[in-house]
């Protein structure tokens, strides 16, 4: 475990490739790495995007993007008839970034105070 967050505070020294991490994390569910991300660079995770301050992080904003486009997809899919097994992957995804917006959420909180 030392040797992981190691790697995740070398990696928080460079902000883009840390925003670029995250989001790979986002992208596949990998929660653990994500918040040992939020943990050695949450100044940088957490910083809003220039000119949308009341719209949350920009890793926030990525996860809601992301969340959008989910439903998106799975409501594409229900009206052309599409198999439980089609539909199935795009839940998964979407319960893993439901669980990702409470993940950040703690974090958002916990940087607050």
């Amino acid at each position: 475990m030392c040797k992981q967050l190691n790697v995740a505070n070398l990696l928080s020294t460079e902000n883009e490739l840390v925003q670029s991490v995250a989001n790979q994390c986002v992208k596949e569910g990998k929660l653990v790495q994500l918040a040992v991300l939020l943990m050695v660079a949450k100044e940088k995770l957490l910083e809003p995007l220039p000119g949308y301050e009341s719209d949350g992080s920009i890793l926030g904003l990525y996860i809601r993007n992301n969340l959008g486009l989910l439903i998106s997809e799975k409501f594409k899919l229900l009206p052309s008839g599409s198999k439980i097994e089609e539909i199935s992957p795009c839940n998964h995804k979407r319960h893993l970034m439901l669980s990702t917006t409470l993940l950040l959420q703690v974090f958002e909180s916990w940087w607050c105070y």
